[in-house]
This record gives C-alpha cells, structure tokens and sequence, in this order.
C-alpha cells in the first residue's frame, strides 16, 4: 500500500500502536495521546458513547475539548465475509478512513456530506490495517428509510406531497455527487441522512454517508449512474413501508430533480 499524504486543512499526528491520525488543523491539540482505535467499542475518553440504530460500527460521542457532538464510525466489512473478518482491511491502496477524508471536498461541489474531523488507520505485522472516522453530529437528521417509513404511519398516500419533496431532495443530492463523479459504493437508504425543511411539504437537506469505498472519476457513464439508483431501489424494497409510499410520481419527482442538478451541477461552497 502507497503512503498517501495528508490533504490540507489537516494535520497528521502519530497515535498508539504506530496509527496514523488526520485531525482537523483547529482540533489537533484536542487528539493528542489518545488510543481511537481500541479493538472494542469507543476510544477511552469519548463522552456519552450511544450506538447508533442500523449503523453497525457507529456511537454518537462527545469529546473533551470539543465542541458539540459526533459520530465515531468504524471501518467495517459487510457479507459473508464479515463473518470471519469484520475489521481487517489489506488490498486498499488508499486506506478507506483516508480515501473518505479526500472526498472531503466535494461539500465545495453542493454534496453535502456531514464534517469529517478526524481518520485513523492503524496497520499490524500482517500488513493488514484498521481504520475510523469521526465526523461532525448531524443534529435533527433521520435516514431516508425511517423518513418514508414514519410517512406511512403517519397516513401519508403513495406520491403524497411530502413523498415527492423528499424524493426530489434525493434526486438533486445524487444528481450533484454523480455530477462531482462519485460513485458511491453503497448507496442505501440507510445511508441518505435527510434533515427536515421549515415547512411540512418543503424539501428537506439531504446528506450523502459512508463515502469511505467510492471512487471519483472524471465523469461517470449512463450504465454506472443506472447501477447506483438500482442499488437504491434494492434497498428500498427492504423497508415495506417506505417503498409503499413510493410510487411513479414520486420517482418522476425524483429523476426530474437528478437530470436537473446532473445538467447544472451547484458550486456552492458549504
């Protein structure tokens, strides 16, 4: 594996057990001397841990010295092969905690993605390595699948209108991170965090998560893009309520918004 270099904006410390620590410049004081990759759980010190529900891994934690909360997230293997290894990392050339950290820029791009503070990797004998991050706390957020899913309790009809303000948030927010061309490697509705507008039907913020194995290439082709909205799809069909209230309406809502921002992608610096 290449070293890679830390990006600007952060500082590289040397933590415990030879890891490697990018902190952000205005928190570099507050990092020093502490373990953040314990083999369980949080590093010693976080404040308040709280596992986060449907994302393994993941605490909502406070930290001595800083300012508001966060989430500590660690890098973890899905599928069968978690089974066997559920944190060990070896082929990355660019270690997954690092490779989210370079993403970092496309909040510039009109991507929001929550405030990544700090990543970790810590690399054995084996050559393998494990990794974290933490990022800022996204206060009063909810994922696209509790979203939906609390719409149709609620007795929101199939394209009602908060239905298609949401989809048409989700559209323009992949439309921006496809038109950066990111392709994200796990698009779920897990991992869509949605943040409530002022008003009932009015579109809410989207936040895209869990960047840590997309790729950025120059522009994507029509059959990469049609696999990431199809991996979504997949993953909708998993939550029975929230697919319930998503009909033809809210999906043309959808891909209206998402040709829109694909065409005319946001420069807004966040």
């Amino acid at each position: 594996m290449s070293r890679v270099e830390c990006p600007r904006g952060f500082r590289e410390r040397t933590g415990p057990g030879r890891s490697r620590v990018w902190v952000r410049d205005e928190l570099a004081l507050a990092v020093e001397g502490h373990d953040w990759l314990p083999l369980r759980g949080v590093p010693a010190a976080a404040l308040d841990p709280r596992p986060l529900s449907g994302r393994g891994g993941a605490f909502r934690i406070g930290w001595p010295g800083m300012d508001g909360a966060f989430v500590y997230r660690r890098a973890l293997r899905g599928g069968l092969v978690a089974k066997v290894n559920r944190d060990r990392f070896f082929f990355d050339r660019v270690p997954r905690p690092f490779a989210e950290v370079a993403l970092s820029g496309l909040r510039a791009r009109g991507v929001d993605t929550p405030e990544l503070v700090l990543a970790v990797v810590r690399r054995g004998r084996s050559g393998a390595y494990r990794g974290a991050v933490v990022s800022r706390w996204v206060e009063g957020g909810c994922d696209l699948a509790d979203t939906l899913a609390a719409l149709a309790r609620d007795g929101e009809p199939p394209d009602g209108p908060r239905v298609c303000a949401i989809w048409r948030a989700v559209g323009a927010a992949i439309g921006r991170l496809h038109a950066a061309g990111v392709l994200h490697a796990d698009l779920n509705a897990r991992n869509l965090l949605l943040v409530k507008g002022p008003a009932a039907a009015s579109a809410p913020r989207v936040f895209v998560l869990d960047l840590d194995r997309s790729r950025r290439v120059p522009s994507l082709s029509a059959s990469e893009r049609a696999s990431n909205w199809a991996r979504l799809e997949r993953s909708l069909a998993k939550f029975p309520d929230a697919a319930r209230v998503t009909g033809s309406g809210a999906r043309a809502a959808r891909d209206e918004a998402y040709h829109e921002a694909l065409a005319a992608p946001s420069e807004r610096a966040s």
